[in-house]
């Protein structure tokens, strides 16, 4: 290679009189120009991490994303709650109309699936907690919650007599659940009855409004007597094994207009 191709000419033009130059600048000088950038963006790419933390980064965007998800969940949930509380009132005449049953049939097996029961049961607590005050005031009146924590093991319908091996109507459910357990109303309402019952054990009974009964059986103890206005939620007795109990569980039973009705079907909730 020449030595004149080793320098790059630039004219430099003069804005006074005087006459133009021209200058020569090696090509080796842009050549370490170039590399000098090159040593500075590697430099700086590794170093990169000590002063930006990428896992922060990441982090706030992940969160970002997940905030973004959640309020659009509460906006949906918004539209839900207002398209429900619209139309609260013709749900409450609904499940009133659905839970009166004015003659009992004995052939009729009034089970429902669980899941399904599960499933609407939720969903009117949903509507009901929703609801105005009024809707509270209904729920605390109506017999709506379990009495005691457990697991149920016997359904309302037809069920096998264990201790006669024929098929009987099981007028309420069997709550399977620890000695000593608290049992509470599932309503407000007024002690009916509290003594013993040939089978049953130990009962407390409580009347409600619009003519529910429930019933509470195979009990330990009482804590209330005839004539006591209970809340919902009071403890009225304790689980035990009283009656023909083979091991503690509670025997719970509602009422309509003397009619005994599925307690599933207007449990809408735990306690």
């Amino acid at each position: 290679m020449s030595k004149k191709n080793l320098f790059l000419k630039f004219l430099v033009v003069s804005h006074n009189e005087g006459s133009n130059k021209w200058v020569k600048v090696p090509i080796i000088f842009f050549f370490l120009i170039l590399v000098l950038l090159i040593l500075i963006g590697i430099f700086f790419l590794g170093n990169l991490g000590k002063y930006v933390d990428v896992n922060s980064v990441n982090a706030l965007r992940s969160d970002n994303e997940r905030l973004k998800g959640k309020v659009e969940m509460l906006s949906r949930e918004k539209e839900w709650l207002k398209a429900s509380s619209d139309s609260i009132l013709n749900v409450q005449d609904s499940v009133l109309k659905w839970h009166y049953i004015g003659k009992y049939e004995e052939t009729k097996d009034r089970s429902y699936p669980l899941d399904s029961l599960l499933f609407w049961a939720r969903w009117i607590d949903k509507v009901f907690k929703a609801s105005s005050r009024m809707s509270d005031s209904l729920l605390e009146i109506i017999p709506s919650i379990l009495p005691v924590k457990g697991h149920i093991v016997k359904y309302f319908g037809k069920q096998i007599d264990p201790f006669t091996e024929k098929i009987k109507q099981h007028n309420g459910i069997n709550i399977l659940t620890q000695m000593n357990s608290p049992v509470i109303a599932t309503a407000d309402g007024k002690v009916r009855w509290v003594g013993q019952r040939r089978g049953t054990g130990l009962v407390v009974e409580v009347a409600h409004w619009r003519h529910f009964i429930t019933l509470y059986g195979h009990l330990l103890s009482a804590t209330v007597e005839k004539g006591d206005i209970v809340k919902r939620g009071d403890i009225i007795g304790y689980v035990g094994q009283s009656g023909r109990a083979p091991y503690p569980y509670l025997y719970y039973e509602i009422e309509k207009d003397s009619i005994p009705i599925d307690p599933l079907n207007i449990i809408m909730g735990g306690i």
